[in-house]
């Protein structure tokens, strides 16, 4: 394709300006910023047409030259904040496999290693593409910096190399999962044998937090003792990661954190429940809604969970404060976030708190309430729960024809959904009413 001469201008501008400032941000991404309209969809390949032009008529030094220039500018297109950034990345990708055509293996080892690093990087988080491919592009150009990054000569680039495959092989689409997530634990503790947290503190705590997610999900191993190197990789990383330090950085782990100890199988259940509270309350410390809303929505929304699932399974005798503590947590949670089908169900559990405590009226009120937002959002199994609760509600209380009507519409509703065993248990109270033929205590019934 023919190239215009506003576009070679623009290419020896911001080439230019890119040596005279050792790649320096403050002075290309102005220029970037400029001509943007000329970071378009044509632009990798009018630097690829043009590379190759320039290079073929160079003499070695000064194809050199252009070479350093052209991989300068496209890492630091690569991390270009403005404009479109797969377009982005595919002009890094251009550059640096153009340039890999004067920096080879045999004529420059060490730049051409760099090179291939730099190029596993975009290809890593390059958007077009298929994604599955661009993940085995990078691990094939990680392993051939390895080629000539070894630890003895390259101690540094070979553990920052190992650290981007560890991650790389983690994120694998294609090969066997399991084996997959064996090669990030190998890369992952090669590259701690040079970033010692001595060392290299926080290279060593980004390896630290990255294990804990890949033991979160190991395969092979027994499932128990890989949660538990979960849980202790991230608390190492908090050991560096700290919230004035690193506030960001720290309140990520505590999220995970919070999240390992939900899988843990180890210990106590109510235990792991307390405590992935308290990381999530500590990750809210840094995630607010303002500043942070992604996060903040997804931290609430575990949190909230938690305390939910806490406060159900505290239904032993002295535990029923805790119980409703908990869930009144979880609908203070929901009802920021506007979740109604969760409301639903937290207030249906506190509505069976209420009732299991023999609070009976305030067991009505949660009862209806839940009801009226199970019908406000459709949701046939939560309306046939409520209406299953109310009728045994009501026969504490002595309206059996009430308790009836609510008993018989659950059971229609448990036919609907072919719910066949919580129909048995709605149709077993109404033909023990019948059978009692209406004379029933209040005391008789037990809640179960």
């Amino acid at each position: 394709m023919d190239i215009s001469e506003d576009y070679i201008n623009f290419l020896r501008e911001v080439l230019q300006a890119t040596t005279y400032s050792n790649g320096d941000p403050k002075v290309v991404y102005p220029l970037l910023e400029a001509n943007l309209d000329k970071l378009n969809d044509d632009f990798a390949h009018i630097l690829r047409t043009w590379i190759g032009a320039e290079l073929s008529e160079a003499e070695l030094a000064a194809a050199e030259y252009i070479a350093y220039a052209i991989w300068y500018f496209s890492y630091l297109i690569n991390h270009f904040p403005l404009g479109n950034e797969a377009r982005n990345k595919e002009i890094a990708i251009a550059g640096y496999e153009e340039v890999l055509k004067v920096f080879t293996r045999e004529c420059n080892p060490g730049a051409w290693a760099a090179i291939q690093y730099n190029l596993g990087n975009t290809y890593s988080y390059r958007i077009r593409g298929d994604k599955a491919e661009n993940l085995e592009i990078a691990i094939a150009t990680y392993q051939q910096a390895l080629s000539v990054y070894t630890k003895e000569a390259f101690p540094t680039d070979w553990a920052r190399t190992q650290n981007n495959l560890g991650a790389t092989y983690y994120y694998r689409i294609r090969g066997d999962k399991a084996e997959n997530i064996e090669r990030a634990i190998a890369a992952f503790q090669q590259a701690l044998s040079v970033y010692t947290k001595q060392a290299f503190p926080t290279y060593w705590a980004r390896i630290q937090h990255l294990l804990g997610s890949v033991y979160s999900y190991r395969i092979r191993e027994d499932k128990a003792e890989n949660i538990e190197r979960a849980i202790a990789a991230f608390q190492q990383a908090l050991s560096v990661y700290t919230k004035p330090a690193f506030p960001t950085e720290w309140a990520v782990n505590q999220y995970n954190l919070g999240i390992v100890y939900l899988l843990r199988i180890r210990e106590d259940k109510a235990e792991n429940l307390e405590l992935a509270i308290a990381a999530y309350q500590q990750g809210l410390s840094v995630y607010t809604k303002e500043a942070f809303p992604k996060d903040w929505e997804a931290t609430q929304y575990t949190l909230g969970q938690s305390e939910y699932d806490l406060g159900k399974l505290l239904v032993q005798d002295g535990h029923w404060y805790d119980r409703l503590a908990h869930l009144e947590q979880s609908l203070a949670i929901y009802r920021q976030l506007g979740e109604l089908e969760l409301r639903a169900d937290t207030i249906y559990q506190m509505a069976r708190t209420h009732h299991l405590m023999q609070n009976l009226d305030k067991a009505e009120l949660y009862y209806r309430d839940a009801l009226r937002l199970y019908e406000y959002i459709d949701k046939p199994s939560g309306i046939a729960i409520c209406k299953t609760g109310l009728g045994r509600l009501m026969i504490q209380l002595g309206f059996i024809d009430d308790a009836l009507q609510e008993l018989n519409q659950s059971i229609e509703l448990y036919d609907t959904l072919g719910e066949a065993e919580r129909r048995s248990e709605a149709q077993e109270i109404v033909d023990f009413i019948k059978v009692k033929s209406y004379r029933y205590s209040k005391s008789s019934y037990n809640l179960i």
